[in-house]
């Protein structure tokens, strides 16, 4: 997505999955790399309803970093 926009790690669960896949499966590793991952070395944010958050307690959403 372009700047300013996020995904929901159940998108991006769907987008690895495929179309027939089944995408519950991935939403671990999906977890795993943007929160465990990727927002510790900077590479992404985690927001929910427009608010930054400093980790994964709940839902949220992926976006770039600002």
């Amino acid at each position: 997505r372009g700047p300013g926009k996020t995904v929901c790690p159940s998108e991006a669960a769907r987008a690895l999955a495929g179309f027939e896949g089944e995408w519950r499966a991935r939403m671990g590793g999906v977890h795993a790399a943007a929160v465990d991952a990727m927002l510790a070395r900077g590479e992404v944010a985690v927001s929910w309803r427009g608010r930054s958050l400093a980790g994964r307690d709940g839902p949220y959403s992926i976006g770039r970093p600002r």
